[in-house]
């Protein structure tokens, strides 16, 4: 295989990878969407969860319906993705092709095919999690450690977390914003002036985030769609504009001190990597997966 074709085929994993919470970013920001809808991407994309007093059971992790639905609404401003020559995928969102772009993205909390186990496993490593972590996470209600929920809840500042005495209780002043990237954005606030218990509010400002998110995502060159790795280039530098500020994980008493930029262009690198990985050795097959599954179901 020549490097362009390798460079696009990787560039598109990582782009995958990019957007596989997504969803987390436009459930914030309660996007709009009929119920059929969405009820049927929670079908195909949360895991479902039931408790002895609960017949019907429930659908945990709906921002992963939301980042199927999400794909939709910024198709039109990513790279050239109805292509035949769609590889290393199916095809880009064809929702019955297992191996789909989408459904790679999307089913990172319930994977069954080899490239949804890719986005899966960079995804969970990317987190930290151990099996038994992940599992109790992937069951976790939302709620962080700050009292607050996945609408209301501000990214913490590392520094503050700092401490010369370990003993010493430890209490969050400080958040950051949750704002573009700009000069003024880089520097925390006093808690009480970005971080409230009004969740209306809350989905108004991830509302107004996403819809500048959108704006710019607009403004890339038409030109570089038809470039992967040039486009790519620039998404991830206007990913880190628009999510930098935004909590990567609000469940399972988690401290949301970890961005939602950070998280996935971690899990990118991963990805392509294990891809890269298994591509070299010629095992991107249903084995290849069973081998992904094993692998994570043996770590303690």
């Amino acid at each position: 295989m020549t490097i362009k074709p390798l460079l696009e085929q990787s560039s598109r994993i990582a782009l995958a990878a990019f957007l596989h919470d997504l969803g987390k970013f436009a459930e914030r920001a309660k996007i709009p969407v009929t119920q059929e809808i969405l009820d049927a991407n929670k079908q195909m994309y949360c895991p479902h969860r039931k408790k002895y007093t609960d017949d019907r059971g429930w659908f945990s992790h709906v921002h992963a319906a939301y980042t199927g639905l999400a794909m939709d609404l910024i198709e039109d401003y990513m790279p050239e993705l109805t292509a035949a020559d769609f590889a290393p995928f199916g095809s880009w969102k064809t929702k019955d092709v297992d191996d789909s772009f989408i459904n790679a993205a999307a089913k990172h909390h319930k994977p069954e095919s080899f490239l949804q186990w890719i986005i899966a496993t960079a995804d969970r490593v990317a987190s930290g999690f151990d099996r038994e972590e992940f599992e109790a996470y992937n069951q976790a209600d939302e709620g962080t450690s700050t009292g607050k929920n996945h609408y209301t809840a501000r990214q913490l500042p590392l520094f503050e977390q700092i401490r010369l005495d370990s003993k010493a209780e430890q209490k969050y002043d400080y958040r950051y914003s949750l704002k573009p990237l700009s000069p003024n954005s880089i520097f925390p606030v006093e808690a009480s002036k970005c971080e409230g218990n009004d969740d209306k509010a809350a989905q108004k400002e991830y509302n107004d985030l996403w819809q500048g998110f959108t704006e710019a995502l607009k403004l890339m060159p038409k030109s570089h769609r038809n470039n992967w790795s040039l486009w790519l280039d620039h998404f991830e530098t206007l990913w880190g504009v628009y999510t930098q500020a935004i909590p990567s994980a609000t469940a399972f008493n988690i401290r949301p001190d970890v961005s939602l930029y950070d998280h996935s262009r971690v899990a990118a690198a991963l990805a392509t990597a294990l891809w890269r990985y298994h591509h070299e050795l010629g095992r991107t097959d249903d084995e290849a997966a069973k081998d992904l599954k094993d692998q994570q179901e043996r770590r303690v």
